[in-house]
């Protein structure tokens, strides 16, 4: 069986600057009603500074030059093809008629028409419709449309088809309903011209969606609850979005920690020589303060003269860089300090001076009594431990099991920037008495220190990567003698 083919849809009818399309519209722009014109373009009295503000906001969108226009042409008026108006020259012409007694007649929208042109506007737009409405409801097409599942493919199919099915009458969908996935502009405009129907926009990319139904109060509360849920909706998701970030960030930091830490994990699958606590270390710092660069500190631990007591270089830079002394006792220490302190001074003698006392180092009398101390603490094997070394010894927590503990003497300098310039203040800083470090037992691969120094967190895990060495090696005796804190007893 063979179909007639489908008729045109019907266009609109042009005439005296006008379009008909069921309704007299300028540029696509219907009449609005005279009391919403002058709600519109007059300042509302009495309103507070919030609803002007609204008042005004809304004006601003609504009252643009093409809008205008138009409305002075549904009223009545005429502006001529050349008029170069501006948006408030137009906006005040409105408001002159506004004024006027007869502005709310409606005959004043057809002065512009000849004696029986707009009727047959109207005729020539009916038989159009009428033409197209019994075609689209005869043969084939009205069964494709009926063999569609949802509203919004029978909708996108034939709005014309669609409209008549569902909204030739309010009773046979008399609730708001909403619609999506459509071209909004396009469905809007045919629902403007349906007498009685109305419809609103709401949401924003893929939560938009439209609303359609017949009473306009039920339809504005529809689109504010969708409204309220779309935005506790974007909530979820942004937050969503933070912890998507979070983990990729986290996922990331563990990927770099595996990538620093392989050197170690493949000392400790081949270790098969030195067994003992030199060598190379790398450490996890974190700088209070400071972004932290993965692989950036290390730790490089030698023997000493002395049996069971090492020295280590550390850099821990930008917050601090030094030497460490590492035993099992203060007593060895302590006796390591007074072998490798006269050899600093031999090497390197200085002068004291008063200058020299003010930055932080004892005066001249107590330096002299605190060198002959220790030249008597010398012959006498240098064994005595301070009170302020045994009253922080006390208060150390107990050792892990399975490890060993290294009490620890760190000198080193210090870097801080402050705020108010970009140069580097670098201070002089020892550590004594309240630092160690706990070296797990066997193949001492790795350690977790409690150093107390400025500008990092006080709990740093190393990682042994070989036994040779890889680093600088700065002695103590090189490192500048410190603060006061610093004393040799």
């Amino acid at each position: 069986m063979e179909y007639e083919p489908l008729a045109p849809k019907p266009q609109p009818v042009f005439g005296q600057g006008f379009e008909y399309n069921g309704r007299l519209m300028v540029n696509d722009i219907p009449r609005v009603e005279p009391a919403e014109i002058k709600r519109l373009i007059f300042e509302p009295r009495g309103a507070s500074p919030e609803q002007l503000h609204e008042w005004r906001e809304e004006l601003f969108r609504v009252a643009i030059k093409p809008w205008l226009k138009a409305q002075i042409r549904h009223y009545g008026m005429t502006l001529g093809y050349t008029d170069n108006s501006s948006k408030d020259e137009l906006l005040e012409i409105l408001r002159k008629e506004s004024l006027k007694p007869d502005f709310d007649d409606i005959s004043r929208q057809y002065r512009a028409f000849m004696p029986g042109q707009f009727e047959k506007m109207k005729a020539d737009w009916e038989a159009q419709s009428t033409a197209y409405k019994e075609s689209c409801f005869s043969g084939r097409r009205q069964a494709d449309f009926d063999n569609l599942a949802t509203l919004e493919e029978k909708l996108n199919f034939d709005i014309d088809m669609f409209l008549e099915t569902y909204y030739s009458r309010p009773d046979i969908l008399p609730h708001p309903m909403p619609f999506r996935g459509i071209n909004f502009d396009f469905v809007m405009a045919a629902v403007a011209q349906v007498e009685g129907l109305y419809c609103q926009k709401v949401g924003n990319d893929f939560q938009k969606m439209l609303w359609i139904g017949w009473d306009k109060k039920e339809v504005k509360q529809a689109c504010k609850e969708y409204a309220a849920l779309a935005k506790e909706n974007a909530a979820v998701r942004r937050q969503m979005k933070k912890q998507h970030a979070f983990l990729a960030h986290e996922k990331k930091l563990e990927r770099a920690a595996a990538t620093r830490l392989k050197p170690h994990r493949e000392y400790v699958a081949n270790v098969v020589r030195n067994r003992g606590l030199e060598g190379s270390y790398i450490v996890e710092v974190t700088h209070l303060g400071v972004q932290r660069q993965a692989g950036s500190s290390w730790v490089e631990i030698r023997k000493t003269i002395l049996d069971g007591v090492f020295e280590a270089t550390f850099n821990f830079m930008p917050a601090v860089e030094g030497v460490i002394i590492l035993a099992q006792s203060d007593d060895d220490i302590q006796r390591y300090i007074h072998l490798v302190e006269p050899l600093r001074r031999a090497q390197a003698p200085t002068v004291q001076t008063d200058e020299a006392s003010s930055s932080g180092s004892q005066t001249g009398s107590k330096r002299k009594r605190s060198e002959n101390e220790s030249a008597d603490q010398g012959r006498t094997g240098g064994s005595s431990q301070t009170p302020a070394s045994k009253r922080a010894r006390s208060d150390l927590p107990a050792v892990p099991a399975g490890h060993t503990r290294y009490y620890i003497r760190w000198r080193g300098t210090v870097g801080i920037t402050p705020p108010a310039s970009g140069a580097t203040k670098v201070l002089r800083e020892n550590g004594e008495g309240e630092s160690w470090i706990d070296f797990t037992e066997g193949e001492k691969a790795q350690f977790i220190a409690h150093l107390k120094v400025p500008l990092i967190n006080e709990v740093i895990p190393g990682y042994k990567i070989q036994d040779r060495n890889m680093y600088e090696i700065v002695k103590w005796e090189a490192r500048p003698e410190g603060s006061r804190h610093y004393s040799l007893r």
